[in-house]
C-alpha cells in the first residue's frame, strides 16, 4: 500500500471512530427501524415499536414497590407483541431504556395478583387489576390454558429473552448483569425462574412469594367456609380483639414484648377461652362469641378434609384477620348489624375460575365434601404449571445465580 493510501484510510478510520464515539440523537437511537427485531425460537414477534420518551414523569405505584415519584426521566420505550405459534395469544413486553449513563445492568419486575408484571402483561392485561374473569376462560367450563402458562411462568422466561434481546441491539452490547424484583406473585415468579429457567437472571430478590399456590390459594377461604357453615359472620372488631387477646398471651415467649408473636409453635392460646367475656367494638361494651372463636381457631390452624385430615397450614395467631379488608376473615356489616362473609377475591376466583370453571359459582353454599373436592383439584390439575415448590435450585446456583428471599408467617 502506498503510503498516501495509508494516510488516507488512517484519517478515515480516525473519523469514523470519532464519529462512532459521538451520542446518537434521542430521536434516532430510539427508532423502530434501528432495533433489530429478535429472533427467538419459539416465539414469533408480531410487532416492534420505539417510543422517544423526553422529561417523562413515572408517578408512584405502591402496587410494584415504586413509593415515589420520578421525574425528567429520559429512555427509549420500545414495546414488542409476540405470540406463541398455535397458542393464539399476544403478549406485549415493555423495554425502558436509558438514553444516557446506561450501568450496564437489566431490571425486570414481576406482578402481583393474577397481574403477569409491571413489564409484560402476561397477554391479558395491561393495567393493574387482578380482575381475571375476562381471559381464565376461553368459554364457558373451558380453561384458556396458554393464559394460565403465560401468567405461571412463560411469559417472565420470554420478558427475559425478548428484554436483554432489546438491549443488545439498542446499546450494541448485552447487559452485564440482569436481575428480577418481585413479591406476592412476583415473589413466587422470582423462583420460577430460579427452578424453570436459572440462565435468566444473575440475581433475584423473591419477596413474600406466593409459591405453594395449589394448597394456600384454597386455604385462604378456609374461614370463609366455616363462616357460611356456622351461618355466622363476626365483626372485624371482634376478631381484632381476639388477635390482641392472643398477642397479650404470647408476645413475650420470646423474651421481648414488640407486637410479635415470634415462637408461634409455644403459642398455644384457646381463642374459646373468651367466650362470653366482655370487649369493646368501636366504644360499644360486647361479648366474645363461639362463632367468633370457631373462626379464629379455623385461621390459625387451617384447613381440615371432613374425616379431620391435614390439609394446609394456618396463619399466625398475631396475623391480620379482616378488619382491614386484607384478611382471610373479612366481613362486611350493614348498619342495621347484619354481616356477610368478605372472600379473599383472588382465592374466589381461583375457585371459580379455575376449578369450577363457573364466574356464578356459589361458594357459600358448598358442603365439606365439595370443600374437599375443590381442594384436591386444584392440586391434581395445577400443580405442575404453578406450584413453585421445588427446592433443589442446583442449576441456578451452578450458573451463577444468588437470591434474595424473606416471608412472614
Amino acid at each position: 500500500m502506498s503510503p498516501d493510501w495509508f494516510w488516507f484510510w488512517l484519517v478515515l478510520l480516525k473519523w469514523v471512530t470519532a464519529q462512532m464515539q459521538q451520542p446518537l440523537s434521542p430521536d434516532y437511537a430510539c427508532s423502530t427501524d434501528r432495533i433489530v427485531h429478535p429472533e427467538i425460537g419459539g416465539l414469533q414477534i408480531l410487532d416492534l415499536l420505539a417510543t422517544n420518551m423526553q422529561n417523562h414523569t413515572f408517578p408512584a405505584l405502591p402496587i410494584w414497590g415504586i413509593d415515589k415519584t420520578y421525574e425528567n426521566m429520559n429512555f427509549c420505550n420500545v414495546t414488542v407483541v409476540y405470540t406463541h405459534p398455535g397458542w393464539g395469544d399476544s403478549i406485549k413486553v415493555w423495554i425502558y431504556l436509558p438514553s444516557q449513563d446506561w450501568n450496564g445492568r437489566f431490571q425486570a419486575t414481576g406482578g402481583g395478583g393474577f397481574v403477569t408484571g409491571a413489564t409484560t402483561d402476561g397477554g391479558h392485561s395491561s393495567d393493574t387489576t387482578s380482575d381475571a374473569s375476562a381471559w381464565a376462560l376461553t368459554s364457558p367450563g373451558n380453561v384458556n390454558w396458554p393464559l394460565l402458562v403465560d401468567f405461571a411462568s412463560v411469559a417472565i422466561h420470554d420478558m427475559a429473552v425478548i428484554g436483554k434481546a432489546i438491549t443488545e441491539s439498542f446499546f450494541g452490547m448485552p447487559p452485564q448483569h440482569s436481575y428480577f424484583h418481585g413479591a406476592s406473585t412476583g415473589g413466587r415468579q422470582g423462583l420460577m425462574l430460579a427452578q424453570r429457567y436459572p440462565k435468566d437472571f444473575d440475581g433475584i430478590i423473591a419477596i413474600c412469594p406466593a409459591i405453594n399456590w395449589v394448597e394456600f390459594i384454597v386455604a385462604n377461604l378456609w374461614p370463609q367456609f366455616i363462616m357460611n357453615q356456622l351461618h355466622e359472620y363476626p365483626r372485624g372488631c371482634e376478631l381484632d380483639a381476639i388477635t390482641e387477646a392472643a398477642i397479650s398471651a404470647c408476645d413475650s415467649l420470646d423474651g421481648v414484648t414488640d407486637g410479635i408473636i415470634s415462637l408461634p409453635a409455644l403459642c398455644d392460646f384457646n381463642p374459646q377461652t373468651l367466650v362470653g367475656k366482655s370487649f369493646h367494638c368501636n366504644g360499644i361494651a360486647s361479648v366474645f362469641t363461639s362463632a367468633a372463636a370457631a373462626v379464629a381457631d379455623a385461621a390459625w390452624s387451617g384447613p381440615r378434609s371432613s374425616s379431620g385430615g391435614f390439609q394446609w397450614f394456618g396463619i399466625g395467631r398475631d396475623a391480620e384477620l379482616g378488619s382491614s379488608g386484607i384478611g382471610i376473615a373479612t366481613t362486611t356489616c350493614e348498619e342495621d348489624g347484619t354481616c356477610k362473609g368478605y372472600p379473599f377475591p383472588i382465592s374466589l376466583d381461583w375457585i371459580k375460575l379455575w376449578l369450577v370453571k363457573d364466574f356464578n359459582f356459589d361458594f357459600s353454599t358448598i358442603t365439606h365434601n365439595q370443600w374437599d373436592a375443590l381442594f384436591h383439584t386444584s392440586i391434581n390439575e395445577y400443580d405442575s404449571i404453578i406450584g413453585t415448590s421445588d427446592s433443589d435450585l442446583s442449576e441456578f446456583r451452578r450458573a451463577g445465580g444468588k437470591t434474595l428471599t424473606w416471608h412472614g408467617l
